[in-house]
């Protein structure tokens, strides 16, 4: 029966644990140590991940900062993290939501410009078609247009202001809600007069005047705002690419307003108002002489003058007190 020797008993064993030890500080160095974070670590770590597209990372180390943080300027920075994060993955809804609720608990925040700069980004994709609602489907016009008034509503002075104004005029315009489309240029060339929508702006309020026209005989002031406007565009932007078509509507317009003096004297003459008649031939004619209709509207004065004086001829006969009052203005 062998005996082992006690040294290299010893020894055996010391080299055991020095193998057991190494193992255990390679496993050490290998596996990841958690150390918690400072909340603003956190913040910078979740935009990171998010420009990392790690997107669901992001979101649960934003989350727990804005959960644990008792102080109100971390709680935003995440709030507004999370919706770029939202936004950053192509969930526009619920990136929308955290903006609002950064305006309403941040009303005069810093980061307001770069919050209004995201809802504006979420305006364009909705108006896109990028952006999707319930079911996965595509979010309406209606929608996308909600989103461009709640930023007109409260980024009234904000950066993109002209732009959204823009794209709320354009959607009413192309719609056909001239009246609507009106107010948005109006506000657009009004509060933004260096903007480079301006122009484009003060051509589609001539437009819209115009538009909303049912014709001469029923919108003779709209026609003369309309004319108007379209000589302002051109005054305020003489080398405007609009200038010929601004050119050609306002002869268009003269063309309409020339045409309503003309059938005034008709209407009159339809209810037996001949005298209203008369008087709307003379001004007609006196305001267009060159005109194709000014000889029958001078036919229609010679056989009108005689009629009119006939029936105050009549009135005079019929009240004294009138007749001696008309003889002594004469004198």
């Amino acid at each position: 029966m062998s005996t082992q020797n006690p040294t290299s008993l010893k020894v055996g064993m010391i080299q055991a644990h020095f193998w057991i030890l190494a193992f255990l500080l390679v496993s050490c160095k290998s596996a990841p140590i958690e150390v918690p974070l400072e909340l603003e670590d956190q913040l910078v770590l979740g935009r990171k991940l998010t420009s990392e597209g790690r997107f669901d990372d992001a979101e649960d180390i934003l989350e727990d900062a804005r959960s644990l943080s008792t102080d109100q300027k971390i709680i935003a920075q995440a709030t507004f993290l999370l919706a770029r994060n939202d936004f950053q993955r192509e969930e526009y809804t619920d990136s929308l939501a955290r903006y609002k609720k950064f305006v309403r608990d941040n009303p005069f925040s810093p980061l307001s410009p770069q919050v209004e700069e995201g809802i504006y980004q979420i305006a364009l994709a909705c108006l896109e078609g990028k952006a999707t609602g319930f079911l996965g489907l595509p979010v309406s016009t209606s929608e996308a247009v909600g989103v461009l008034e709640y930023l007109r509503e409260t980024f009234s002075r904000g950066h993109r202001s002209a732009d959204v104004l823009r794209l709320l005029g354009q959607h009413y315009f192309d719609d056909r809600y001239y009246e609507e489309a009106l107010l948005e240029y109006e506000a657009l060339a009004e509060d933004h007069p260096e903007s480079e929508w301006r122009p484009v702006a003060e051509f589609r309020i001539a437009l819209c005047f115009l538009l909303q026209c049912r014709g001469p005989e029923y919108d003779l002031e709209t026609l003369r705002r309309a004319r108007f406007a379209f000589g302002q565009y051109l005054a305020n932007n003489p080398e405007g690419s609009q200038r010929d078509q601004a050119n050609s509507a306002i002869e268009v317009v003269n063309r309409m307003v020339e045409e309503r003096a003309f059938k005034i004297g008709p209407f009159y003459e339809l209810r037996n108002e001949f005298r209203g008649a008369l008087l709307s031939y003379q001004e007609a004619v006196a305001a267009y002489p060159q005109s194709d209709q000014s000889e029958r509207a001078k036919a229609r004065i010679q056989a009108l003058t005689p009629v009119v004086q006939l029936i105050e001829a009549e009135e005079r006969a019929n009240d004294p007190i009138a007749s001696r009052a008309q003889e002594k203005g004469r004198k």
